[in-house]
């Protein structure tokens, strides 16, 4: 029984430290699309991410666990905008910390990105 116990661990430990930190970094996005999408896309995520995993890991080989988390963001994009349902999509780093500053009213430009306007359509000039 502890040899069982013992080659599961290892097996465990052997297939983590293979990854690479762009296949980790998918594996999660991918996770995260597959338990959280509740859109009405007819596309599943499980099989999308499949595919694109699988393609990733093709990218990958030759660089091994040196393939970066900018390695998979081509991937992950193409994760949210294969959805094809117009309101799943990817936010970079750089593009996510600016949405975050705009929304929370730290947004130096005194032109919102966001907001409502109102007017009467029957007005006569």
């Amino acid at each position: 029984m502890k040899i069982i116990w013992a080659v599961l661990i290892g097996l465990f430990f052997a297939s983590n430290t293979l990854a690479s930190p762009a296949t980790e970094l998918f594996r999660e996005a991918s996770f995260y699309m597959s338990f959280h999408y509740h859109g009405y896309s007819s596309v599943k995520p499980e099989e999308l991410s499949k595919s694109l995993g699988n393609q990733l890991e093709a990218a990958c080989q030759p660089k091994g666990e040196s393939c970066s988390f900018s390695d998979a963001r081509p991937y992950i994009e193409r994760l949210a905008q294969g959805m094809r349902d117009g309101h799943t999509y990817y936010l970079s780093p750089s593009t996510y910390r600016t949405t975050l500053t705009q929304f929370s009213g730290i947004n130096p430009n005194p032109n919102p990105l966001y907001g409502i306007s109102l007017g009467n359509l029957n007005s006569r000039n």
